[in-house]
């Protein structure tokens, strides 16, 4: 595939991503029970910067995965963004799809730790996210699973509505 060409492709996917959920569970998806797959043996964040706190659903056929982050009300981050209307920093709604990203990464290849993210390309945010929303995460890999460099999308929604969308890279770190 060509620059020109996965440019295209991403911002395609990105269009599609701002109007409804990136993919749909399929044969292959498989329920994730609470606990079964912490995230700590999958990616290296821990608390309080693991910004993921379950994943739900897997798919590997698809590519694709879905978690989830309840953004506590008493969370630290909304006394300074912003005191008087809190609202969630869009920068961690990023860093919680490439961590989401990330375990699919891991999973996809069938060990620990081997992706970082190695830029956002394009984001777009459509609604605020506030104290005591939980926000649905979904990410699918675009591409092939081989490569140096992996690309994939990322979206959050609360209640079913798009909150934002991102297409990012990743890089093999190992």
């Amino acid at each position: 595939m060509t620059a020109t060409s996965a440019a295209e492709e991403a911002e395609q996917t990105l269009r599609r991503a701002r109007r409804g959920p990136l993919w749909s569970p399929g044969p292959d998806t498989r329920v994730i029970p609470p606990g079964e797959l912490p995230l700590t043996g999958l990616i290296p964040h821990r608390p309080p910067f693991l910004l993921v706190d379950a994943i739900n659903v897997v798919d590997l056929v698809q590519g694709a995965i879905a978690g989830e982050r309840t953004l506590a009300v008493d969370d630290p981050v909304f006394a300074g963004h912003f005191p008087d209307h809190p609202v969630y920093p869009g920068v961690l709604i990023v860093e919680a799809l490439a961590q989401l990203l990330a375990a699919l990464g891991a999973l996809s290849a069938g060990q620990g730790p081997r992706l970082a993210v190695a830029t956002s390309v394009r984001a777009v945010f459509l609604r605020p996210a506030r104290p005591g929303d939980t926000l649905i995460l979904m990410g699918r890999r675009l591409g092939g699973a081989g490569g140096f460099v992996q690309r994939g999308v990322g979206q959050a929604l609360i209640d079913g509505e798009v909150c934002a969308a991102v297409i990012m890279e990743a890089a093999h770190v190992d």
